[in-house]
């Protein structure tokens, strides 16, 4: 099998940095440490959060209970946060009918690829609501066949944009300002990129800079971080959602949220790049813009909390339109290209994210994915239809309470024009076989995440994936990874 040359500098640098996790971030607070973790209780209480009250990859819901007397003082001024992820991952050589030279076909003779990120996150209170919070990271590696030939990528730690040395880049640099519509306040533990303290419910919530929309649409308590739960791009978010971002990610914009007990109500007025994939963006921002509006209500069943998010989103980008590349290409005899048709165009979809907590130690979780599927996929992967769910099960049950093992699930299709266009040959920047039988792409996932000790977790993932780049001619795949992650 083909495998990337070793990086011994990228496995010392990951064991100096699990060490380094061990002493104490979290800033300056008045927060009480459990004897037995380590880690303050805020940090240990159950819940999840709407993204806006904790934009971070592990989030935590606004605690129900009152606040105790004095609790309000218990606020972070400032915190610092560490957290590095190493993912190795691989596939043995599967069969293709065919695969054509400059295609962006998935590699039929096998490989490993490995990507490291390894973060430093800081937040600030600026005044009464209001905090800055920033996040720089290092990013080094690939994944599998560089990011190309399937549309569910199996890994939610490879970025499009790989690099053999790494590169610093800042993931999120925004401002968040709390206001509040009401006396009562909730309690908020402290996380990646959130201070811990209390909020007013319900408040109006702002939040401005760069960032990855996923922390604020499109959430999910059991699957939405490619670092402690499923790693399948599937999985992680709605994958026929085509959030706004650049190459490798992030975007610009303005988020505002409305919220309360039981409910609230986002909406975003986000950037997206000059080109489909691009790294730079278009800040025409009345000529191209992404607007999600998402409603999110919150219950409890039987004691156990659960979630459901509606989510609608508009969008106006340079694109260019299948119908006219595959009209050009039958007129001239030649390849359909999407480059030659593109200019202003409107794109929109719906999305579905519900997540149930079923026992103390089981939950279930369902996606659900649309979009018109007329115009090329400008930021995230080719789908325009997409069915995802699952359980996860918390190691409570066999006497492992750190630990998590996720079994789930996806289909993903393309809107017949959008299979039309694959199938005379033509290319999108994450798919295209020269050629295609077109079958719907789908898989499913198993992972177990086991606590080793202090922050450190390793994970074993086992992922198989057929009809690669909605190509019954190829496949299937079969994906082992392994993952060590600590954050601190």
């Amino acid at each position: 099998m083909d495998r990337m040359k070793p990086y011994g500098g990228i496995v010392l640098v990951f064991l100096f940095c699990c060490p380094m996790a061990r002493f104490s971030l979290w800033g300056q607070d008045d927060w009480v440490f459990n004897e037995e973790t380590g880690l303050p209780e805020a940090v240990s209480m159950p819940g999840w959060s709407s993204a806006l009250s904790s934009p971070s990859l592990l989030q935590e819901r606004p605690s129900e209970d009152p606040p105790q007397k004095g609790e309000g003082e218990k606020t972070q001024t400032w915190a610092l946060h560490t957290q590095g992820t190493f993912l190795s991952q691989g596939y043995p050589p599967f069969p293709a009918a065919y695969t054509f030279p400059r295609t962006n076909s998935l590699s039929t003779g096998g490989q490993i690829r490995e990507t490291l990120d390894l973060d430093l996150l800081a937040g600030v209170r600026l005044w009464e609501g209001a905090a800055f919070y920033a996040d720089v990271e290092y990013y080094q590696g690939f994944g599998v066949n560089t990011t190309l030939g399937v549309a569910a990528f199996p890994s939610g730690e490879a970025y499009k944009v790989g690099s053999s040395p790494g590169y610093i880049w800042f993931p999120n640099v925004f401002f968040q300002q709390v206001i509040p519509l009401g006396d009562p306040r909730a309690r908020i533990p402290p996380s990646l990129l959130q201070l811990g303290g209390t909020l007013p419910q319900p408040n109006v919530t702002f939040a401005v800079g760069r960032f990855w929309a996923g922390y604020f649409f499109d959430q999910n308590r059991y699957a939405n971080d490619p670092r402690n739960q499923f790693m399948n791009w599937a999985l992680v978010n709605t994958l026929a959602y085509d959030y706004a971002a650049d190459s490798i990610g992030s975007t610009y914009g303005i988020v505002m949220e409305i919220r309360n007990s039981t409910w609230a109500f986002r909406v975003g007025d986000l950037i997206t790049p000059l080109v489909p994939n691009g790294l730079a963006m278009n800040w025409s921002i009345f000529r191209a813009w992404q607007v999600p509006v998402e409603w999110e209500w919150d219950w409890k069943l039987a004691g156990h909390p659960g979630a459901c998010r509606i989510l609608g989103w508009v969008e106006r980008s340079y694109a260019g339109k299948y119908a006219e590349a595959i009209a050009e290409a039958v007129a001239t005899g030649t390849t359909p290209d999407l480059v030659l048709t593109r200019a202003y165009r409107y794109e929109y979809g719906v999305a579905l994210s519900f997540d149930q907590e079923c026992t103390d130690w089981l939950g279930v979780f369902l996606r659900l994915g649309w979009r018109t599927g007329d115009t090329e996929v400008m930021q995230f992967t080719d789908a325009d239809r997409s069915l995802a769910g699952g359980i996860s099960l918390n190691g409570s049950a066999w006497g492992r309470p750190q630990d998590t093992m996720g079994i789930g699930g996806f289909v993903d299709d393309l809107s017949s024009i959008h299979a039309e266009y694959l199938a005379l040959g033509g290319l999108t920047f994450m798919i295209g076989d020269g050629a295609l039988t077109h079958g719907p792409e789908g898989g499913g996932e198993i992972y177990y995440q086991a606590h080793i000790a202090g922050p450190l977790k390793l994970a074993v993932d086992y992922q198989g994936i057929a009809n690669p780049g909605y190509n019954q001619d190829r496949g299937p795949v079969h994906l082992v990874a392994l993952r060590l992650h600590f954050e601190y």
